[in-house]
């Protein structure tokens, strides 16, 4: 995918991160998010962070080849424990504000979104590297997307208005939780619905004996307890 669809993936991953998270949309979050989901491609020294950076792209490039250790799951934890140690150094010596926007979940959730992106392309990526297996999104290969084509746009497009359409929810969501917070309300509460399903047999024996079975499934969903099933 190019540099282009993996912003737009990253700020989708963003707004629904905040969305789910409650955290405050920022643009400091966006930016890293943003930054975090370029990084993967240093394994390859055509890419946006590949180029200014030649010679390190190069070297990992003709040892590993690309979409391999930087795009695997090890290649995430080993990047999210980096970044996770580099803010606690840059909060210790005040280069961040000890209450500021994560900063090291920010990069890593751009990094994840590049990662699982990339398994939309035709040869996927090495997610459990060192293992060798290509993990891919679809097994069908016609539905895959080859990077730079016109799928790639159109993915580009695509999440740029998911995007749009995220960003007022995150925001709303945020500012509920700062609105009740501020006027000591609580946030309304989860709907209780319920539902049923009955079934019933008759079976007759001669022209009087009838014996009867009924199954109904009583369904009850309520926040205050557990999920209830009765027969």
């Amino acid at each position: 995918m190019t540099s282009s669809s993996h912003l737009a993936g990253a700020a989708v991953f963003y707004l629904v991160y905040c969305a789910l998270t409650e955290d405050a949309v920022s643009i400091e979050g966006l930016a890293a998010t943003a930054a975090g989901s370029l990084l993967p491609d240093i394994d390859t020294p055509t890419s946006s962070i590949g180029r200014p950076l030649f010679p390190l792209a190069r070297r990992i490039n003709e040892k590993l080849g690309h979409r391999t250790a930087t795009h695997s799951l090890l290649g995430v934890v080993v990047f999210a424990l980096a970044a996770a140690g580099l803010e606690a150094l840059a909060r210790a010596t005040g280069l961040l504000a000890p209450d500021g926007f994560p900063a090291a979940v920010c990069l890593t959730l751009g990094y994840l979104s590049h990662v699982l992106i990339d398994t939309l392309n035709k040869t996927g990526v090495e997610l459990f590297w060192p293992s060798r297996l290509r993990c891919v999104f679809f097994l069908n290969e016609r539905y895959r997307i080859a990077a730079g084509g016109a799928g790639d746009y159109w993915f580009m497009v695509g999440a740029l208005i998911l995007a749009l359409a995220m960003y007022p929810v995150a925001r709303e969501v945020v500012l509920w939780g700062t609105v009740a917070l501020a006027s000591g309300q609580t946030a309304p509460p989860e709907p209780l619905w319920t539902g049923s399903a009955g079934a019933g047999v008759a079976l007759t024996g001669g022209n009087s004996d009838t014996a009867n079975y009924n199954l109904t499934v009583d369904l009850k969903r309520d926040p205050k307890t557990r999920n209830l099933m009765k027969y």
